[in-house]
Order: structure tokens, then C-alpha cells, then sequence
């Protein structure tokens, strides 16, 4: 008895010893809809999105409004892990370098810093990575052109708490407006450019650690070799990040490498504040800005939040 005893204690301290060697962080893809910085810099038209979101525009787009919004992405970013922030969010749907900076500031104890570039999208809205600067140091990073007037992806390769390397590409494939058939051929010409970034990085690396992630406004469909896609997993069926009329759909992805997909588990962020009733198709769906051209001071995005949490091992001492 005593020798049994020695031994389950023996594997209770191994068990301990190793969880003690896994570190947890999260990574979370948010569409937040349309943050747009009230200030015109456009000559378009007056349906140009960047004229239409300013106090002069169709939605009154004011400086009291914008702070509202990002306070309220604020506080979902805040709210997702409960004690502490994720350590990389990506985020779609940002005009520009002022709206990160603004939404930075709006967390005054977080240690964000972001990576932004320019893009020739014809809504004039770019992807934004912020990072934790102490858990997260980027190495390399640089805006991936598509060739086409949409977003460019955001690749970034860096290091994990100074122990794990991470690649990430943070995409914003072209929407379906004008129908899915006329329009997918941009969306095919953006995922061909995704897939050659990380066949190139697998050939570097056959273990790389990759992470792709973003709105890519289709239901989990892609394939990327040597990667999974976390999204297709089968408890996500009937639900979603995303609701057209009456549909869940998962429009935000993430993929993996083959190798960590042990290590990470994805969850749709749908707290009830962030819901509101669908009247129309019944039940609930995300809680967002504007109906129409009617403002609501607490909506949020027509987006959910998607969320994976990657246990990556410590490093040694």
C-alpha cells in the first residue's frame, strides 16, 4: 500500500509539474462593423462610406458617437477573458491608424501596441493587429497586396512570451455584395495569395506555427494544406459569429497548423449584453451600432467575437 501510495503521488507531482509547464494565451478575430474616424479625407461622393460616417453624413457620425464605440469594443475585449486581455486580437473593419490608436487609449492599463497598414480597400477600411507587448514581440511584419481594391492581408511573425515563434495572417476576404457567384472569384484570388504565404512559410519550416485568421464572408469552406480550420469543427453547426436573415454562419475563421491543433481550443464569444432580440427571425442575434440609419448607443457589431485559447509550452528555466 505504501508503494502504491508513493507512486500516485509520484504521478499527481509529474501531472502538476507539467501543467505548470503550459502556458495559456488568447488570440481573438473581431469584425467590429464599421469604425469609422468622423473626419472626412475623402473627395468621393456623398455614398462613399468615408463621407457617409461624419456629422454630416446619413449615419451622424460624431466624435461623442465614435468614443461610444470604442468604449464599447473596449469593454468586449475587457470582458473576453475575464481578468485579463487577450494577448493578440485582430480586428477588421478599422478605417485607419487613428481608430487603433484611439482604441489603445481607451484601455489605459493595457500594454497594446498595434500594426497597421494602409490599404486600397473601396470602403477605406483596413485590418489592425494589437499585441501584447510584453507577451507577444513581433520580428517581422508586413501587408501581404492582393492586387485587387479590397483589404491586404497582415502578416506578422513573432515571438510568444520570448519562447514561441508565431506566424499570423490576418485577412479580410472581399465581401458578397453583388451575389456569392459574381463575387467569389476575389475571394478565390485573396485565399490563393493566403495559401502561397504559408506553403512558403511550411517550406521554411515544416513545423511552423501558423495562425490565419480574419472575416473571410463565407461559411467554412477553404482549405489550406497542413492546416485546420476551427471553424468547420462540428459544434459550431447551426451557430456562428455572424446572422443573416435567420442564419447563423461562422464568417470568422481561424486555421492552424496541423501540429498545435491539440494545443488550442476556439469558442464563440456571445455573452447575453453583446445579444439582442431578432424580432424578424426570432430568437437573437448580435447586438450592433446602427438599424438602418438609426443609431443605438449601446450596440456593439454585427460581429461576434471568435476566440482561441493556445496552451503553448513554457519555456524552460
Amino acid at each position: 500500500m505504501q508503494r502504491a501510495g508513493l507512486i500516485g503521488l509520484l504521478l499527481v507531482v509529474t501531472i502538476a509539474v507539467y501543467a505548470e509547464k503550459q502556458s495559456r494565451i488568447q488570440i481573438v478575430t473581431y469584425n467590429v462593423e464599421n469604425l469609422f474616424y468622423p473626419l472626412c479625407d475623402t473627395v468621393g461622393d456623398d455614398k462613399n462610406p468615408d463621407r457617409e460616417f461624419t456629422p454630416e453624413g446619413k449615419y451622424r457620425w460624431s466624435f461623442t458617437r465614435y468614443r461610444q464605440k470604442l468604449h464599447n469594443i473596449a469593454k468586449v475585449l475587457t470582458c473576453i477573458n475575464g481578468d485579463s486581455l487577450p494577448a493578440i486580437v485582430g480586428l477588421c473593419e478599422v478605417e485607419d491608424k487613428r481608430c487603433a490608436e484611439d482604441l489603445v487609449r481607451m484601455m489605459p492599463h493595457s500594454r497594446y501596441k498595434f500594426i497597421h497598414y494602409d490599404s486600397p480597400d473601396a470602403r477605406g477600411i483596413d485590418v489592425v493587429l494589437l499585441y501584447d507587448s510584453v507577451l507577444f514581440r513581433p520580428i517581422v511584419h508586413k501587408q501581404a497586396a492582393v492586387g485587387i481594391q479590397t483589404r491586404d492581408i497582415l502578416y506578422t511573425k513573432g515571438v510568444l512570451c520570448e519562447c514561441d515563434t508565431l506566424h499570423l495572417l490576418l485577412c479580410h476576404y472581399p465581401s458578397q455584395r453583388g451575389g456569392a457567384r459574381k463575387s467569389g472569384w476575389k475571394r478565390e484570388k485573396v485565399h490563393n495569395i493566403v495559401t502561397t504565404y504559408t506553403d512558403s512559410i511550411f517550406r521554411t519550416d515544416v513545423r511552423a506555427k501558423i495562425v490565419v485568421m480574419g472575416d473571410f464572408n463565407s461559411a467554412p469552406r477553404w482549405n489550406l494544406p497542413h492546416l485546420v480550420n476551427l471553424a468547420s469543427q462540428e459544434r459550431f453547426k447551426g451557430t456562428g459569429t455572424y446572422k443573416y436573415q435567420g442564419i447563423w454562419t461562422c464568417l470568422d475563421q481561424f486555421y492552424v497548423s496541423e501540429c498545435i491543433q491539440e494545443a488550442v481550443e476556439a469558442e464563440i464569444y456571445r455573452p447575453s449584453w453583446l445579444m439582442e432580440e431578432d424580432r424578424r427571425y426570432m430568437d437573437v442575434k448580435p447586438m450592433r451600432t446602427y438599424l438602418g440609419y438609426r443609431y443605438r448607443k449601446g450596440g456593439f457589431s454585427d460581429h461576434l467575437p471568435f476566440v482561441l485559447t493556445y496552451s503553448y509550452p513554457a519555456c524552460a528555466e
